[in-house]
């Protein structure tokens, strides 16, 4: 299916993430040039905290099937086990052991959002996406 021109710039982030996850899962820093935990908050600053934080204020907050929300009660609830791995990075627990586990979940969270939530709300909702588009303005970012 194509992406609706409203989600397009979250799936743009979500290319970015993969790149960072796969990097994560192997234990190395998501950007080249930093500690891993150094690179995890700057993961965090630079991308999925703004990402975060449009999906649940403009996306998920929208009225949709039950089946949905269920979906959508998935993924905020990954969002707040990475949010949870960020914070444990930032105390040094394990930095490694945690990029390991934040790569896994970032990349199975996006790959659900893409392939499954993203899906049906394009279905269910279809042009009504249209409302919320200036809510999730385009954001494309440079970092490798």
């Amino acid at each position: 299916m194509i992406r609706h021109r409203t989600l397009v710039p979250l799936s743009h982030d979500h290319h970015l993430g993969l790149v960072a996850a796969q990097r994560l899962k192997r234990g190395d820093a998501a950007y080249r040039d930093m500690s891993v935990a150094d690179s995890i908050a700057e993961l965090w600053k630079s991308e999925l905290a703004t990402h975060f934080e449009q999906e649940e204020r403009a996306l998920f907050v929208l009225e949709v099937s039950s089946e949905c929300r269920a979906m959508i009660e998935r993924a905020l609830a990954d969002h707040a086990r990475m949010r949870e791995l960020v914070a444990q990075a930032a105390r040094g627990d394990d930095p490694d052991a945690t990029a390991r586990e934040l790569g896994a979940l970032l990349e199975q969270h996006i790959r659900f959002e893409e392939r499954e939530l993203f899906e049906l709300m394009q279905t269910e909702l279809g042009d009504g996406l249209d409302a919320i588009a200036d809510r999730i303005p385009s954001r494309m970012s440079c970092r490798s």
